[in-house]
């Protein structure tokens, strides 16, 4: 069998997958997870043992071969051993000379976390510096920390529970406490994500995540962006930092409101060919063609200063030392006497003060994880998409106290695709469960979206994808609040569906100019990522004929056609309206509005002619596209 017909047959077998689900909430843990865990503790009792794990047994494949061959690299290269501690000069000497391997050790740490000791997590040998970034990043929540794992100590068999986020679903991972060592070498540190004072909880994640893949290989250049979502369960924000070149003002406030917020935030600095030729490029952050994860700690402002804290996840800088605007003792001493919040960061190794400008100048992007300490969610897994078949829900929420809410859709297996989801939440009537009373959201996210206040009341929300809407998809939707809502599955309405959206455009859209028709308009709801065009018939007895041409728009995805085909016609019956097209488009590029030619003109006549036939609509509305369904109007 070819490698096309095998793929062709794993794509059949995945969509008959997404075609039997049924829509479920989703627990943290399950009471399998915990008779594993218990019949483990109560075998290491009874034999008086500790816990080696079979599922990731103490191999060198379980190391894995990138770890050896980075760390073999790395020591032909050492000409000088000055800048490492005088203890650790000596067996790492030892090691160069004898080429000790990795092998497997027991973890011995004094201690499994301290509440005070924020950022102090560590990098060591192996290229995970986006995974030891976040790791020091979520390393100031005490909360998130303490919820990763079963037991917040350490444990006397070496067993422990770690939970790990994935295509938006906590699982439950059970690990032994043997990790990859250097013998005596760095042991002090934990080996790679070691921490100050021999805390053990960052190794423990470290190969929680190295067991799910089958080898800690997984981790050499991990996505910083993936590490923050896996660890906080919030799909992170990615910004590229050029993209805002011309609207600076932009950038700097979601950073200063991510700071505020005590947002985990990471960031990269830019390799050779990324810095202007007129920017010179001393060797300051690390190897030129080297991309490497930093911590933003904090930023803020003083005057018409705007500074950020920045930590190298190494611990130190070595001989790579950071020279800027704010590095000199005269430009430290005019942050700390401004610094009153973060002074106790001051003096941790490895961090450094930069200028906001010179974020642009040596760094490439930010990745932003919006977790929140005493924030609740609920998780839910779900179809969306396809003909209606029962399988596809709308969710009803109930909200007892005002609160904030934001919504999170994740596609699973696709975390390096890009794609969309549309959410919508209105405030619901249970007395008429189709009409709507006031819609709170209606637009389409990456992954997440921005939050919404709800006041008291019960809620309806539609999670809907318009692209390809022939074929279900699969979505885990979480539901994040600043207060605890419920939530229940409903059955799907198309009806409501369709409602919702013509309502968000009556109310909220700016009509297209045009020579006026009276009876019919054409209405617009857009913002930077979307525009919903919906056209209204008012008439008692003409037929409204709408031409609608939209120009290419870059990285955007519609709800009719084609990436050929962007030309729309359509005849909407007297008393009617419909929605014409919707289409999203990636946030952070330059490219600004959808650009379109909109026409119409009222007839009697009920059908178009488009070449040899006569049709209502071109392309033709299929019975998946609902909200593309002409309505009549009240």
């Amino acid at each position: 069998m070819s490698s096309k017909t095998f793929i062709e047959v794993d794509l059949k077998a995945e969509q008959a997958r997404i075609d039997s689900i049924q829509a479920k909430f989703l627990e943290v843990g399950t009471e399998e997870d915990e008779l594993k865990y218990q019949t483990i503790i109560q075998s290491c009792r009874e034999f008086n043992t500790t816990f080696h794990d079979d599922e990731f047994p103490l191999t060198d494949e379980s190391i894995g071969k990138q770890l050896n061959k980075n760390i073999q690299e790395q020591l032909k290269q050492v000409k000088t051993l000055d800048y490492l501690p005088p203890h650790m000069r000596q067996p790492m000497m030892e090691f160069v000379n004898n080429a000790i391997k990795i092998q497997w050790a027991r973890a011995e740490y004094d201690s499994f976390w301290f509440d005070y000791n924020h950022f102090h997590v560590y990098q060591n040998s192996y290229g995970n510096c986006g995974l030891v970034a976040s790791l020091s990043a979520i390393s100031a929540h005490n909360s998130l920390i303490k919820f990763l794992f079963r037991d917040f100590e350490i444990s006397p068999y070496g067993v422990y529970q770690v939970k790990l986020c994935l295509d938006g679903e906590w699982k439950i991972i059970v690990i032994d406490d043997y990790i990859p060592s250097l013998g005596q070498v760095f042991n002090t540190t934990g080996c790679y994500a070691g921490v100050d004072n021999d805390m053990i909880w960052a190794s423990l994640i470290e190969k929680a995540l190295a067991k799910l893949h089958g080898s800690y290989d997984i981790q050499d250049g991990f996505c910083d962006k993936l590490a923050l979502t896996v660890l906080t369960g919030i799909p992170a924000i990615h910004l590229i930092i050029k993209t805002f070149s011309n609207k600076r003002d932009e950038l700097w406030e979601i950073l200063k409101d991510a700071s505020a917020k005590k947002f985990p935030m990471v960031c990269a600095n830019k390799v050779t060919g990324e810095i202007d030729r007129k920017d010179r490029r001393p060797d300051i952050l690390t190897k030129p063609h080297f991309r490497h994860a930093f911590t933003i700690m904090t930023c803020f402002e003083f005057g018409s200063n705007r500074v950020l804290k920045i930590r190298n996840p190494w611990g130190h800088n070595g001989e790579y030392t950071f020279n800027g605007k704010w590095t000199t003792p005269d430009g430290s001493w005019e942050i700390y006497k401004n610094d009153t919040e973060n002074c106790g960061y001051w003096e941790m190794i490895g961090s450094f003060w930069i200028d906001f400008d010179e974020l642009f100048t040596y760094f490439f992007d930010v990745s932003i994880s919006r977790y929140r300490d005493c924030w609740s969610e609920i998780r839910l897994n779900m179809a969306i998409g396809g003909l209606y078949d029962d399988s596809q829900k709308m969710i009803k929420i109930s909200v007892s106290e005002e609160c904030d809410v934001c919504v999170s859709a994740v596609k699973p297996k696709y975390h390096k695709q890009r794609y969309h989801t549309w959410i919508s939440i209105h405030r619901s009537d249970p007395s008429n469960p189709e009409k709507i009373l006031q819609v709170m959201l209606c637009e389409p996210i990456d992954r997440i979206s921005e939050d919404v206040h709800l006041p008291p009341g019960d809620y309806i929300m539609i999670v809907s994808n318009f692209y390809e809407s022939s074929k279900k998809e699969e979505r885990v939707v979480a539901i994040h609040s600043s207060r605890a809502v419920t939530a229940q599955f409903c059955t799907w309405n198309p009806n409501v569906l369709v409602n919702v959206y013509q309502n968000v455009v009556a109310e909220k859209g700016e009509e297209i100019p045009n020579k006026k028709e009276e009876g019919a308009s054409i209405k617009k709801y857009s913002s930077d990522t979307f525009v919903i065009v919906m056209a209204e018939n008012c008439t008692d007895d003409k037929y409204l004929h709408v031409d609608t041409r939209c120009s290419k728009v870059e990285k955007s995805w519609l709800s009719r056609g084609d990436v050929f085909n962007h030309h729309y016609e359509d005849v909407i019956p007297p008393k009617s309206r419909q929605i014409l097209i919707l289409m999203y488009r990636y946030k952070w590029i330059d490219q600004k509005g959808f650009p379109m030619k909109i026409s119409y003109y009222l007839s009697n006549r009920k059908k178009k002619f488009w070449r040899l036939y006569t049709v209502e609509h071109f392309p033709s509305i299929a019975p998946t596209d609902y909200v593309h369904q002409t309505v009549l109007m009240n």
